[in-house]
C-alpha cells in the first residue's frame, strides 16, 4: 500500500516557505510514526494547512481519519453545537432558510443544528465513519465521499458551508468551482 500522505506546498500560492503551527493528534489521523503531523503557515498568503497532508490516491483518504469517537475523543458539547449555531445565525442573515450542502460535514453537528432552524440538510464527507455517526446519531442525510458523489438529482442549493475544510484541499479553486456548480443562482457559500 502508498504513502496516505505527501509533503505539500500552499495550495493557494503554491510556495513552500511555512512557519511551524503545530501539531496534528497523531491518534486522530492514524499518522504513521515516521511522518510528522504538523500544522503550518505559509508566510506569503496566510493559509495554514497540514503537512504532510492525507491523499486519496489509493482510494484510503477516509481511513485517515479514523471514526467519529476516536477524532473527537470527548462527547459532544454544548460548546460545539453552540458555534454551529452561531455559524448558522450568521449565515441566516444573508440568506433565508432553504436548503444547505454542509462540505466535509463531519459528525454532523453543523447539519442537525440547521435541520433543527428548519433548513433542509444534505451533508458529504469523505469518512465513512463520520458520515455513518451524522445519520445515526442525528437522522441526517449524509453522501460518503465527496462533490462528485452528490447524485445530480438532488439538485441545488442555496447556501453550502465549508467548515475546516478548504485548508485540505489539493485544489481549492476547483473545490470552490465545484460548490459554485452544487449551488442555485444567488446562492452563498460560508467557509
Amino acid at each position: 500500500m502508498s504513502y496516505l500522505y505527501k509533503k505539500v506546498h500552499c495550495n493557494i500560492c503554491h510556495v513552500d516557505d511555512t512557519i511551524y503551527i503545530g501539531k496534528r493528534a497523531p491518534s486522530a489521523y492514524n499518522i504513521p510514526d515516521n511522518l510528522k503531523a504538523d500544522i503550518v503557515k505559509c508566510k506569503r498568503c496566510g493559509l495554514m494547512y497540514p503537512d504532510p497532508m492525507p491523499f486519496a490516491d489509493d482510494g484510503q483518504l477516509q481511513k485517515n481519519y479514523g471514526s467519529a469517537k476516536d477524532y473527537f475523543p470527548s462527547e459532544l458539547t454544548a460548546d460545539r453545537f453552540d458555534f454551529y449555531r452561531s455559524i448558522l445565525k450568521r449565515m441566516e442573515r444573508y440568506c433565508k432558510k432553504g436548503r444547505l450542502l454542509d462540505i466535509g460535514c463531519g459528525r454532523g453537528e453543523m447539519l442537525y443544528v440547521a435541520k433543527e432552524s428548519g433548513w433542509d440538510v444534505l451533508g458529504v464527507d469523505v469518512s465513512t465513519g463520520f458520515a455513518d455517526y451524522a445519520r445515526h446519531k442525528f437522522g441526517v442525510e449524509v453522501v460518503t465521499g465527496d462533490l462528485k458523489d452528490i447524485n445530480p438529482a438532488c439538485g441545488k442549493f442555496d447556501a453550502a458551508s465549508l467548515i475546516s475544510v478548504l485548508q485540505h484541499a489539493y485544489d481549492p479553486a476547483g473545490l470552490l468551482k465545484s460548490i459554485n456548480q452544487k449551488l442555485k443562482n444567488g446562492g452563498l457559500l460560508f467557509l
